[in-house]
C-alpha cells in the first residue's frame, strides 16, 4: 500500500540556480583575476576592498534577516548570504573601468538566465 509522502529536500533546479548564481559572480570577478595574472594589482587594496564589502553585506544581510518570521534563522541566513555578496561586491568594486562592460554584460545574462530558471520551476512545481 502505497502512501503520499510529503516533499523532501530540493529539487534538482535548485541546484541549476545555484551552480548559475556562482558562474555569475565568477563572471563578475573574472576581469580581475585577469588583471592580477597580467599586470599586478595590490593584494592589500584588494583585501581591504572584499573586507569592507563583506562587513556591510554582512550588516545588511543581518537586518534584513531580522525582519523575518523566523528571526534566529532569517538571521543566519542573511548574515551569510550577506557576507559573500558583500565580498564579491567589494572584489567586483575594483575591477578597472575599462573592463567592467564585459563583466557588466556576461552578470546580467547570467542573472536573467537564473530569473528564467527560478520562474521555470516555479510553474512547473504548482
Amino acid at each position: 500500500m502505497l502512501m503520499n509522502q510529503a516533499h523532501q529536500g530540493y529539487p534538482i533546479g535548485a541546484l541549476f540556480v545555484l551552480v548559475t548564481t556562482c558562474a555569475v559572480l565568477a563572471a563578475g570577478i573574472a576581469p580581475l583575476v585577469r588583471l592580477e595574472a597580467g599586470e599586478g594589482l595590490d593584494a592589500r587594496t584588494l583585501l581591504i576592498s572584499v573586507a569592507v564589502g563583506a562587513g556591510g553585506g554582512l550588516l545588511v544581510g543581518l537586518i534584513v534577516g531580522l525582519l523575518q518570521f523566523r528571526r534566529l534563522w532569517g538571521a543566519a541566513l542573511g548574515t551569510s548570504a550577506g557576507l559573500v555578496i558583500g565580498a564579491a561586491a567589494g572584489a567586483m568594486a575594483m575591477v578597472p573601468a575599462g573592463r567592467f562592460a564585459t563583466a557588466a554584460a556576461a552578470m546580467t545574462a547570467g542573472s536573467a538566465l537564473i530569473i528564467a530558471v527560478a520562474l521555470l520551476m516555479r510553474r512547473v512545481e504548482t
